[in-house]
C-alpha cells in the first residue's frame, strides 16, 4: 500500500483526490472558474501523475512493507507533470504557491502560544497548526452539508488570530478569540459571517460535550454527529431540570418520544445563523449553568434551544412530539421567529411567553404603587410594558384627602424609570417600559421633556420611553394656529374614555369652564406646543407620537371599551381597565426564507404553499403561548385568556424587495407590501378561526367568521 509522510511526520494513506483538489485550486486561481473541460484536464493530469510517477516509484521500492512517499516528492511530480503537459505558467504558479506555503508553515503553523488551564492553573502550549486545522474542519463540514465551498481565506484569519492571542491567556478564551479574529473579516463577505457563527456553535458544542472522550472535539463534524444522539439530548434536559431551570414535564417519557425528537434535531442548521445570529443567541438566549460562576458553561446548543422552545409550546397538545417537530422546523429553518420572551422562557419553570403588556394606572396612591409592583413582575419575566398615566392628576391639583397639592405625574414616572433599570428583564436585557400621556393633560409640557439630557435630573427619565397619545382635536388646533387648553384629569375625569366627536364636545365644555374660571386650567399656543414636541422628538427620539382617535375608530373591539394607549413598541392597540392588563402575543414570518429560486420553467417567486403552512403553524404556536404561558399578575391572565389576541407580523421586507430588484421607494414596492400583508392577514384570520373552532376558543369580535360557524 502507498502511504504519504506529511510534514508533521504523520503517515497517512495516499489519496489521489488530494492531488485533484490541489490542482483544482491552482487552475481556479489562474482561470477564475472551473469549466467541465478544465475539470477533465485536471483528471487527466492527476491520472498521469499517478501512472507515470507515483506507481513506478512504488514498484521500484516494492517490499513487504508499505511504500512511503514524502509529501514534497508528490508535489515535485505535480510540477513535472504540468511541464510535461505544456502548462509552464501553471507549473510556475504552483511552485510559487509551494514557496508561500513553506513560508506560511515556518512563520505560523510551526509556532505555538501558551494558555493557562482553568482547572489546574498550569501553562500549556497550543500550536497554530491546530487552530488552522480547526478552521479547515469548518470548511469541510460546511461543504459536506451544503455542497458548496465557504469563500474564506483561513490563512488571513490565522494571521489575525496570531495577532489577537497573548501569552498565558485563559484556555477558555482561545475559541472566543478565534471568533473575534474571524469576525474582523465579515465586511468582506457573508461567508466570513457564516464561519464566525460556526466558531460560536463549536464553542457551545465543547461545553455540551465536555465529558465525552470518544471523539476529536477539534473536528466540528464529529461534535455534530454526537449531538444527534438521544443520550446527549436527554442528558441536557436532565441537567437543565436538576438546576431548576427546565419544566420537569419536558422529561416525561409518556408525553415525549426522545428518540424521535433527537432524530429531528439538525445541528448543521446552526450554520445558517451567521455572526450576528450566533453571537446574540450565545450571549442572551441559550441556557447556561450559573450555579458555580467559576465553572459557568452553556447547557444547550442553538438547536437544543429551538427544540426546548418547541417542546414547551407543544406540552398541552394531543400529540406533543409531532407538534414539537413541526414547531422546531419552522424555527430552526428561520421561517418563523417567536418573540423574545418565548425564546427566553418556553419550556422553563416560569414560561412567561408574551411580548408586551398594556396597563391603565388609576388616580389613587394605592393603585399607583400596585402598578409599580405589576411593572416589576412583568419586567422580571421579559415583558415589555406600556403604561397609560393620563388618569393621574396634574401638578398643583387639589388632594382632597389632605387639602394639599399634587406633585403631578412626573415624580411617579421617575419611579417607573428606576423600575426599568432595577428589574432589567430578569438580568437578560434592559427593562423596557413606555409611559403614555394624552396631549390635554396638565403635565404634558414637562412630560415631553423627560428624555432631555439637561435640566433637573429628578424630573428626567433617561431609561424609560415616553409616548404622546394625541386626539385629532389637538391637530386641528395646530392647523388653525389657535389655543389649546391643558386640564387635570381630576377636573375632567371623563375625557380619557372619550374619542372622536364625543371627545370634542366634552372638551369644548371643559374648555369653557376654564375660560369662565370654574375649574383650573392653562391655555397654550397649540402650534408652539406641537413645535416643542417635534423638537424633543428630533433631539431625544421622544415622545413617540400615537393618534388616539385613529386607534379607537379603527378598533374592531369598540364594544369592549376605549383604547387608552399602545404598548412599548406602539404596534399593538388593545383595551385596558382595572381588571384587565392587555397582553400582546407576537411572532414574525421571515419573508426571505419563503422565496423559491428560479428554475428552467419558473421565475424566482414567493413559495405561497410554504408561506401558508408557516402561517398555520405560527398561529398554532401563538395560540399555545396563551394557553401554556405563565402570568406574573392575575389581571394579565384574565385579559389574555378572555380575548386571546395574536399578533403575527413579518420581517425582511427590504431584503425581499432587494431579491426581486424592486426599488424601496417605488409604487411597485408599496403594492408588494400591501399584497403580502393582505395574504398573511387573510391566512392568519382563517387559521385562527379554524383553531378557535377546534378548541372552542372564540373571538370577542362580534360577527367574526368563527363565531358564526361555532354558533
Amino acid at each position: 500500500m502507498i502511504k504519504v509522510m506529511k510534514r508533521t511526520g504523520n503517515v497517512v494513506n495516499f489519496d489521489m483526490e488530494n492531488i485533484t483538489t490541489a490542482l483544482g485550486k491552482c487552475y481556479l486561481a489562474h482561470f477564475g472558474k472551473l469549466t467541465e473541460e478544465i475539470k477533465l484536464e485536471i483528471t487527466t493530469i492527476t491520472s498521469s501523475i499517478y501512472l507515470e510517477h507515483i506507481l513506478p516509484y512504488a514498484k521500484n521500492k516494492s517490499t513487504i512493507n508499505d511504500v512511503v512517499l514524502d509529501i514534497e516528492e508528490i508535489q515535485n511530480y505535480v510540477v513535472c507533470t504540468l511541464i510535461e503537459f505544456g502548462k509552464h505558467k501553471l507549473a510556475e504558479e504552483y511552485s510559487e504557491y509551494r514557496i508561500k506555503q513553506k513560508e506560511f508553515r515556518e512563520n505560523y503553523l510551526s509556532k505555538t502560544f501558551t494558555v493557562k488551564k482553568k482547572e489546574t492553573g498550569e501553562t500549556v502550549s497550543i500550536s497554530f497548526e491546530r487552530i488552522y486545522n480547526i478552521l479547515l474542519n469548518y470548511k469541510k463540514a460546511y461543504f459536506h452539508y451544503f455542497l458548496t465551498e465557504l469563500n474564506v481565506n483561513i490563512k488571513d484569519i490565522l494571521k489575525q488570530f496570531k495577532n489577537d492571542v497573548y501569552k498565558n491567556m485563559p484556555e477558555e478564551m482561545v475559541m472566543k478569540t478565534l471568533a473575534i479574529s474571524a469576525g474582523v473579516f465579515t465586511e468582506l463577505g457573508k461567508d466570513y459571517s457564516t464561519l464566525t457563527g460556526m466558531v460560536y456553535s463549536h464553542i457551545v458544542y465543547l461545553d455540551i460535550l465536555s465529558e465525552i472522550t470518544t471523539i476529536d472535539k477539534d473536528d466540528i463534524a464529529q461534535c455534530m454527529d454526537k449531538l444527534t444522539s438521544t443520550e446527549v439530548f436527554i442528558n441536557y434536559l436532565n441537567k437543565a431540570a436538576n438546576i431548576g431551570l427546565l419544566d420537569k414535564r419536558l422529561l416525561d417519557e409518556e408525553r415525549f418520544d426522545f428518540d424521535y425528537l433527537s432524530e429531528c434535531i439538525q445541528p448543521h442548521y446552526d450554520f445558517k445563523l451567521g455572526r450576528h445570529g450566533a453571537t446574540t443567541l450565545y450571549e442572551r438566549y441559550i441556557l447556561s449553568d450559573k450555579t458555580n460562576p467559576a465553572q459557568e458553561c452553556k447547557l444547550e446548543t442553538f438547536q437544543f434551544m429551538y427544540m426546548r422552545i418547541a417542546m414547551g409550546l407543544a406540552i398541552q397538545e394531543d400529540n406533543p412530539s409531532v407538534r414539537a417537530k413541526e414547531f422546531y422546523q419552522v424555527m430552526s429553518q428561520h421561517l418563523y421567529s417567536p418573540s423574545t420572551p418565548t425564546l427566553f422562557n418556553s419550556g422553563l419553570v416560569r414560561p412567561q411567553l408574551s411580548s408586551c403588556y398594556l396597563t391603565t394606572v388609576e388616580d389613587d396612591l394605592g393603585e399607583i404603587f400596585d402598578a409599580y409592583k405589576q411593572d416589576a413582575l412583568l419586567s422580571k419575566y421579559a415583558g415589555g410594558i406600556g403604561n397609560d398615566w393620563t388618569n393621574v392628576r396634574s401638578l398643583g391639583s387639589l388632594i382632597k384627602g389632605t387639602n394639599g397639592q399634587s406633585q403631578g405625574v412626573i415624580p411617579f414616572l421617575k419611579v417607573v424609570n428606576d423600575i426599568a433599570v432595577a428589574v432589567n428583564q430578569g438580568g437578560k436585557r434592559k427593562g423596557a417600559i413606555c409611559s403614555y400621556l394624552e396631549t390635554w393633560h396638565g403635565d404634558i409640557e414637562e412630560f415631553i421633556m423627560l428624555r432631555k439630557e439637561t435640566g433637573d435630573d429628578r424630573r428626567r427619565t433617561h431609561d424609560m420611553n415616553t409616548a404622546n397619545w394625541i386626539p385629532d382635536l389637538f391637530m386641528k388646533r395646530v392647523l388653525d394656529n389657535s389655543k389649546w387648553t391643558l386640564l387635570s384629569p381630576s377636573d375632567a375625569p371623563d375625557l380619557h374614555d372619550l374619542y372622536g366627536e364625543e371627545f370634542e364636545v366634552k372638551y369644548h365644555e371643559y374648555e369653557q369652564l376654564v375660560i369662565d374660571g370654574k375649574i383650573p386650567g392653562k391655555q397654550v399656543d397649540a402650534l408652539s406646543l406641537w413645535r416643542n414636541i417635534l423638537s424633543m422628538l428630533f433631539e431625544t427620539g421622544h415622545p413617540w407620537i400615537v393618534f388616539k382617535d385613529t386607534c379607537n375608530l379603527l378598533n374592531p373591539q369598540k364594544h369592549v371599551g376605549t383604547i387608552h394607549s399602545s404598548n412599548l413598541c406602539t404596534e399593538i392597540t388593545l383595551n385596558t381597565n382595572k381588571e384587565e392588563i392587555a397582553v400582546c402575543n407576537l411572532g414574525s414570518i421571515v419573508l426571505t426564507n419563503h422565496i423559491s429560486e428560479a428554475t428552467d420553467t419558473l421565475p424566482k417567486r414567493i413559495n405561497l404553499g410554504l408561506l401558508q403552512d408557516t402561517i398555520r403553524t405560527a398561529v398554532r404556536m401563538l395560540d399555545n403561548t396563551i394557553s401554556v404561558g405563565y402570568y406574573p399578575v392575575p389581571e394579565a391572565a384574565n385579559s389574555n385568556m378572555k380575548h386571546r389576541p395574536l399578533g403575527l407580523g413579518y420581517m425582511g421586507m427590504t431584503d425581499l424587495l432587494n431579491e426581486f430588484r424592486i426599488p424601496f421607494d417605488s409604487e411597485e414596492a408599496v403594492l408588494a407590501n400591501y399584497h403580502i400583508s393582505k395574504l398573511i392577514q387573510e391566512n392568519a384570520h382563517y387559521w385562527s378561526g379554524e383553531l378557535a373552532v377546534e378548541r372552542g376558543n372564540y373571538s370577542t369580535y362580534p360577527g367574526s367568521k368563527w363565531d358564526i360557524e361555532a354558533s
